[in-house]
């Protein structure tokens, strides 16, 4: 047998989420996952041991460098932009 709730009230998603600037988010995902793809295509024309220095530089740049501002978005558009101009991509 169904039960039919009678206290159901519109909610949106975004009040469930714990994310603080939620567009700024979203934007981020985005320019990162645009960037992963233009390293994957480029890597598609390297030889062995440059595929290794590019999975490396991207490793260093985003993963084991410490971030020293409390604004992770504009240190992390930094290091895209420096990581773009440096890789050509």
């Amino acid at each position: 047998m169904y039960c039919n709730p009678t206290d159901r009230g519109k909610i949106k998603v975004k009040k469930w989420l714990d994310t603080p600037d939620l567009k700024a988010y979203e934007q981020y995902v985005t320019d990162w996952h645009r960037f992963l793809t233009d390293c994957q295509e480029a890597a598609g024309t390297l030889d062995g041991e440059k595929v290794r220095i590019l999975n490396l530089y991207v490793l260093r740049t985003f993963y084991q460098s410490e971030y020293k501002t409390d604004d992770f978005y504009k240190e992390f558009y930094t290091r895209l932009s420096q990581a773009r101009e440096t890789l050509g991509i």
